[in-house]
This record gives C-alpha cells, sequence and structure tokens, in this order.
C-alpha cells in the first residue's frame, strides 16, 4: 500500500484557526451572557463560569497545539485506483476508497475558508459514508473533483462492457 503524499497548503493552517476562533468565541460569548441572567434565572455562577472557561481552553488548545498536529500530519493522495487519506499524530489512522466504490464527488465551500482560497473536496460512497479533504486550493479540489468523475465513468464503463 501506498503512503500519501499531498501536504495541506500553509494558507489551510490559518482558515482552520479563524473557524475556531469563531466557534470558541461563541461559546464563549454564551457564556458571558450567563453571567447576566444568572440573577434573572436563580443560576449558580459556577455555569457559566464552566462555560466560559471550557470555551477558552479548548480554544487555545485547539488554535496552538491540535491544529498544529492536524496540519502536520494530514495527508492524501488521489489517483486512478484510489483515493487515499491519512490523518492522525497519536494515533494515525489511513483510509482507502477505491474509485470503483465512490458514487460521486462533490465540493464544499464556506465563507470562512472560501476567502482563504480553499474548499473541501468530499467523496460519497455507498456504504461507508462521506470522505473529506478539507482545506485544499479551491483549483486542486475541482481538478481532483473532475478527473475522479472521469475515472469513475471509466469504471463504469469496463462494467457495462464485462455484464453484456
Amino acid at each position: 500500500m501506498k503512503k500519501p503524499t499531498q501536504t495541506l497548503p500553509e494558507n489551510s493552517f490559518r482558515a482552520h484557526q479563524m473557524q475556531s476562533t469563531i466557534f470558541y468565541g461563541a461559546g464563549a460569548l454564551i457564556g458571558i451572557a450567563g453571567f447576566f441572567f444568572c440573577d434573572y434565572w436563580n443560576w449558580p455562577l459556577w455555569i457559566p463560569a464552566v462555560v466560559l472557561g471550557l470555551s477558552i481552553l479548548c480554544w487555545i488548545l485547539d488554535f496552538f497545539w491540535l491544529n498544529r498536529f492536524r496540519w502536520t500530519y494530514f495527508r492524501y493522495d488521489v489517483d486512478e485506483r484510489d483515493v487515499v487519506i491519512q490523518k492522525g499524530a497519536l494515533f494515525r489512522s489511513s483510509i482507502y476508497v477505491p474509485m470503483i466504490r465512490i458514487q460521486h464527488v462533490d465540493i464544499k465551500t464556506g465563507p470562512i475558508i472560501s476567502k482563504y482560497g480553499l474548499a473541501e473536496f468530499r467523496v460519497h460512497t455507498g456504504g461507508s459514508g462521506v470522505f473529506e479533504v478539507a482545506y485544499i486550493p479551491i483549483e486542486e479540489a475541482e481538478r481532483l473533483c473532475e478527473q475522479v468523475r472521469q475515472w469513475i465513468k471509466v469504471d463504469e464503463d469496463e462494467i457495462d462492457a464485462k455484464t453484456e
């Protein structure tokens, strides 16, 4: 089995940092708002303090540590036989999706990652679900999407020829 070689671009690191800041920032705002409603609903002050503290702690871990590991250890490759995704720093997982199992592929973007010129390449299979290669350049995602569609079409044509 081959090892994937494609890595994520540098700006994917920044895009994920922005997303985690918004996500955990929303949690911190909920915790802050909880302090104002404690008197009204007769809640103990530790509830919003825990929400605020956990939001800040999770943001620090994700922003400075987990994001770096995710960016450093994520690899992928796409060829005419399969899509290979490898991730994980401590617990490595390698996902091999054969072209024969792929039903369709698509590209997903959002406001934050599209600001950085990135997209998410998604591979859909019949039984196993959706496999994602996130934070890759939009041009690369479009190229992969078109290439996999061509390979899927070739596989379908070969299967049709064998069954006739």
